[in-house]
């Protein structure tokens, strides 16, 4: 039997549904189908990406790249705090191996500032010492993406299927 939708998005992968969940916001009252060729969502590079929330600052300041970097970093972690889903906030450590590299360091910590980006200043001494404890602690992903995976199930999910998750939040 035919059937139409006012939406239709193609992968059920992070951006996949989160364009989904942005459409219901939108248009409560529209019909949005999700395909995916998995038997599950997040199952190719959403489900395998490093786990990082990037903070933009490699990014020049005055590019989209670094805004939408620096305002999906605030959003996730935000949604993450709301939510309860664990997030090591455990910064970026960049270093300098050799005199050589400081002006490179000092104009990345410049672009830093500029993106909005807070940045600060260890001796050696202080940068050996964060390796250390790090060193010390059980391996952990800066972000829990297995935890938010399960967390975002759980608050969307009320059947196994992309097309009945998403009439969840038709009826939500």
């Amino acid at each position: 039997m035919a059937r139409t939708t006012d939406f239709l998005v193609i992968g059920g992968g992070v951006v996949g549904l989160t364009l989904a969940l942005e459409l219901r916001k939108r248009h409560p009252d529209a019909t949005i189908d999700v395909l995916e060729k998995e038997p599950h969502v997040g199952a190719h590079a959403s489900g395998r990406n490093s786990g990082v929330i990037h903070a933009g600052f490699y990014y020049s300041a005055d590019s989209l790249k670094a805004r939408l970097t620096r305002q999906g970093n605030l959003r996730l972690t935000a949604w993450c705090d709301e939510h309860g889903l664990a997030i090591n906030k455990c910064g970026k450590l960049v270093v300098a191996c050799e005199a050589a590299e400081v002006p490179a360091l000092e104009a990345l910590a410049a672009r830093a500032e500029a993106n909005g980006v807070p940045v600060r200043w260890l001796s050696g001494a202080e940068a050996r010492l964060r390796r250390i404890a790090r060193a010390r602690r059980p391996r952990q992903r800066p972000a829990r993406r297995h935890a938010g995976r399960a967390g975002r199930t759980q608050q969307d999910d009320r059947a196994g299927e992309p097309r009945q998750r998403l009439d969840h939040h038709r009826r939500a």
